[in-house]
């Protein structure tokens, strides 16, 4: 029977001796997967964006972000009016999380004239291991009035 406990004893040992040799020191304290730099960002549940529905001239808007490799980001975007505009576009703000906020890291605009649909993108220089979104500022100008709406893109993780 002491056999048997100090068998069960030195396999568990090993267990806890090899488990404890696998995983590098930083990431046994973290908690992080390899190459992660960052927690994630936390899961928010609220609206991504908002546009009027009163707005005369601005309809919709939409963005997704796409990590491309080589430490580049794309982020397409496409705004929709009611009726060709004078001009329409959409301002594109690169966010990165820090661990514990987002901080915002780069801008671009995408921007046409005499046009009623909008589409383009954009491409970001990003760091393997961080998190990333865009927040994009959907625009329509025409007549003297200027409407603007909101979005959020999607969460990406830098590989």
């Amino acid at each position: 029977m002491k056999q048997l406990s100090k068998l069960i004893f030195l396999i568990f040992t090993l267990v806890i001796l090899i488990t404890t040799i696998s995983i590098p020191p930083s990431l046994q304290a973290s908690g992080l997967k390899p190459g992660v730099k960052t927690s994630p960002p936390p899961t928010e549940i609220s609206i991504l964006g908002f546009f009027d529905p009163i707005f005369k001239y601005l309809d919709q808007g939409d963005s997704n972000t796409l990590d491309r490799g080589n430490e580049n980001a794309e982020i397409d975007v496409s705004t929709i009016a009611k009726q060709t505009v004078a001009s329409i576009g959409v301002n594109i703000y690169l966010e990165k999380w820090t661990g514990s906020e987002w901080v915002q890291i780069g801008s671009s605009t995408v921007s046409a004239s005499n046009k009623m649909i909008m589409s383009g993108y954009a491409i970001f220089r990003i760091t393997t291991g961080y998190y990333y979104r865009a927040r994009t500022v959907h625009w329509v100008n025409h007549n003297g009035t200027y409407e603007q709406g909101e979005r959020y893109t999607n969460t990406i993780l830098a590989r």
